[in-house]
């Protein structure tokens, strides 16, 4: 058996021709596959992105441990690969976008759960970071395994918008009687069976709002605060009176 000591938290083990994550002596992960082989003519387009997460997309992922052999890659060599991955990963303060999403930030949220506070502020560092990069399948990640929700919705919040706009969210709450929820862009297709108050973000700007199903009499004039909202859902609002829509590129209203 193989082992590599990463900090006093982390150590990598190759047990059984597997290369096996522990937190705190406890088995965290197993690790299931390498993305290394860059097709020679993707090699410019690798250059220009700012994560692992991006480079998926175009990277041949069939290095998974059923396939290794076809590479002439052992169990030894893809340990240390992992070793080495990991090691870059916690030399460069815990930057997510060396590794997987879906290793990097649990990862970060054990150590934050076993009492690294580096950890927890690195965390809420890279959310906003890796929220603001704008890629669809990390913003996605983020809010579907509940990182906006349990660390970060106020910051990310104070993060992107202006006062102004966080006033009139603050409004909009209070009129209908509840907390927003950031959401992924494809939940905007989804048909609500109750009362809704969801935000989209793009990149830096609030570009998306739902308010069907909240009996809404009249148009919330707070509304005309985001600049750059793109997307408005008013449905199943009846008896709703409109006004104030400039600003408002794109709007479905039933």
């Amino acid at each position: 058996m193989r082992e590599f000591i990463l900090n006093k938290y982390i150590k990598l083990r190759l047990e059984d021709g597997k290369t096996n994550i522990y937190v705190n002596n406890e088995l965290f992960r197993q690790c299931k596959y390498l993305l290394i082989h860059i097709p020679k003519e993707n090699l410019g387009y690798i250059k220009s992105l700012n994560s692992i997460d991006e480079a998926e997309e175009i990277l041949d992922i069939s290095l998974k441990e059923s396939s290794l052999s076809s590479f002439n890659i052992t169990p030894d060599q893809e340990f240390w690969a992992h070793c080495s991955n990991l090691q870059a990963w916690a030399e460069n303060d815990y930057d997510t976008r060396l590794l997987h999403r879906t290793i990097a930030f649990p990862l970060l949220k054990k150590l934050v759960e076993l009492g690294d506070s580096y950890a927890e502020i690195t965390l809420k560092e890279e959310i906003i970071k890796r929220f603001e990069s704008g890629h669809p399948s990390v913003i996605k990640y983020l809010i579907s395994e509940g990182y906006i929700k349990e660390y970060l919705k106020e910051e990310l919040l104070d993060s992107f918008l202006s006062m102004n706009e966080i006033d009139a969210l603050k409004g909009i709450g209070k009129l209908i009687n509840r907390e927003p929820r950031i959401v992924e862009g494809s939940r905007f297709f989804d048909q609500p069976l109750s009362p809704q108050y969801s935000l989209v973000f793009k990149k830096k700007t609030l570009s998306g709002l739902d308010l069907r199903f909240n009996n809404l009499k009249e148009f919330p004039s707070l509304i005309s605060q985001f600049r750059d909202l793109e997307k408005l859902y008013l449905d199943d609002n009846s008896n709703l009176i409109l006004c104030n829509l400039r600003l408002i590129k794109y709007i479905k209203i039933v």
